[in-house]
């Protein structure tokens, strides 16, 4: 029987003293000098060891903490020091060790030379049904913050290099079973059924789906416009094998694109109406109406 956490992700990060914090199943210290050292930031050196038994006593964050909490969920939350991020991600079938976890997916991005660029991958580990990363963040701007301030040309050019360099090389790359870039289940719920339990088995998802190219989810916050110009994904929710037809029918109904507020709708329509046409250009279809019928089957409506 898989073993589960009982605290939230969103209680992965704990301050020991001003110097050092509990993360996952580590602490991470912060001194002025060292000879080894996981980061620096601005003069601060960071290590990282196993967390002794029994786990010190740590209290929340202080609200002057150098350590900036940058996103707040439930299935993820990551925090910031300097242009590093330390994320904790949940995944319930994370705790039967058969989903493709993100740092694998990134380490086979990295391997492949795609061009589009990718956090750095500086510590990983696991506990039960949750990830803990510490990642070296992409410098630069995210698209959900630039679009407001683009005109027709830039959105344009900027979903232009989304489709031709991340989505078009990625499903040039050929599988024939809906799995992680490592033979892994694919971390993909949107395509799972809800009974017994949400189920990321390959021969489930296949059953649901009934061409395989990879597909990775591309929500505007999580693509980087670097300051030279160049794309990257910085938070890769999930890259594997699955359906074409998938590749462009889950940008336009994964759920950052339909879960943000109304303030943040109509920036987020038009960038899904922009990508639907450029992958439509390209020759992606989508299958939205078979979909959301499969949806309402399963009273998970979209």
């Amino acid at each position: 029987m898989s073993r589960k956490s009982t605290h939230p992700v969103t209680e992965s990060l704990g301050q020991i003293n001003s110097d050092s914090w509990l993360f996952g199943n580590s602490v991470l210290q912060r001194k002025r000098a060292a000879a080894e050292y996981l980061f620096e930031v601005d003069g601060d050196y960071y290590s990282i060891a196993v967390a002794p038994s029994p786990r010190p006593e740590t209290t929340p964050l202080p609200a002057n903490s150098h350590i900036r909490l940058v996103r707040h969920g439930l299935d993820l939350t990551i925090w910031e020091i300097g242009g590093v991020h330390l994320k904790a991600r949940f995944c319930e079938n994370a705790a039967q060790g058969v989903v493709t976890p993100e740092h694998v997916a990134l380490d086979w991005l990295h391997k492949h030379s795609f061009a589009f660029l990718t956090p750095t991958v500086l510590h990983a580990e696991s506990e039960f049904d949750r990830s803990f990363t510490i990642e070296r963040r992409i410098s630069g701007k995210t698209l959900s913050d630039a679009w407001p301030t683009m005109n027709d040309e830039q959105k344009e050019h900027y979903v232009g290099l989304i489709v031709d360099r991340i989505i078009v090389p990625l499903a040039e790359h050929r599988g024939d079973a809906i799995i992680g870039v490592d033979g892994n289940w694919f971390t993909e719920p949107l395509m799972a059924s809800p009974w017994p339990n949400t189920s990321l088995h390959p021969e489930v998802l296949k059953f649901n789906c009934q061409d395989m190219g990879l597909a990775a989810a591309l929500a505007p916050e999580s693509i980087i416009i670097a300051p030279d110009g160049a794309i990257g994904i910085d938070n890769l929710e999930g890259v594997g094998y699955a359906p074409r037809s998938w590749i462009s029918t889950q940008l336009l109904v994964w759920g950052a694109l339909l879960r943000d507020g109304p303030s943040n709708r109509t920036g987020l329509t038009e960038y899904r109406d922009f990508l639907a046409y450029e992958l439509r250009k390209k020759g992606f279809k989508d299958v939205m109406p078979a979909y959301q019928r499969w949806r309402r089957r399963l009273h998970m409506v979209i």
